[in-house]
């Protein structure tokens, strides 16, 4: 943004989201990466077949659920 009172730019920084799957490994949870829609079935059924605790990441492109116009 422009701040015309100050009259300097914004800055701003790509964030980027950890490892979350290695992240609840690291707990002792089961961590499960999945990447395409037909990779969640059999990762859910394996999460309710197992005895711990399991995070299922979906990662996906950000602009199918952006806010933005396009």
């Amino acid at each position: 943004f422009n701040n015309p009172q100050f009259d300097v730019r914004g800055a701003s920084t790509d964030l980027t989201n950890p490892d979350f799957a290695a992240f609840a490994r690291s707990f002792g949870a089961e961590g499960v990466v999945v990447h395409k829609t037909a990779e969640f079935l059999p990762a859910f059924k394996k999460a309710l077949a197992s005895k711990k605790t399991t995070l299922i990441e979906i990662r996906m492109d950000p602009q199918q659920i952006t806010t933005q116009k396009k």
